[in-house]
């Protein structure tokens, strides 16, 4: 299958964080929601379609840098880092 041609128009703006936004990842399939972290120390679960935010995450230490969703578990894990010493 070939790429997909990246979209220039904006389709919906994500606002919320307190700071710059440092991860965004985008779930496809039927569930279709964003996961974002940033500087603000939280993470933030997205509707992709209405960009509303479903939930806020804030026992995250530090500010996020990675944030991964763990497929294989039935009620998909999320995972979120930050590389140490920063």
């Amino acid at each position: 299958m070939a790429p997909q041609p990246i979209p220039r128009d904006t389709a919906v703006v994500l606002k919320g964080h307190k700071g710059a936004v440092n991860v965004a990842r985008y779930s496809r399939g039927a569930a279709n929601y964003i996961l974002s972290g940033g500087q603000d120390r939280v993470i933030k679960l997205w509707n992709a379609k209405q960009g509303t935010e479903i939930k806020t995450f804030t026992a995250h230490g530090y500010e996020v840098l990675s944030i991964t969703v763990c497929v294989h578990f039935p009620d998909r894990q999320l995972c979120s880092n930050r590389v140490k010493g920063s």
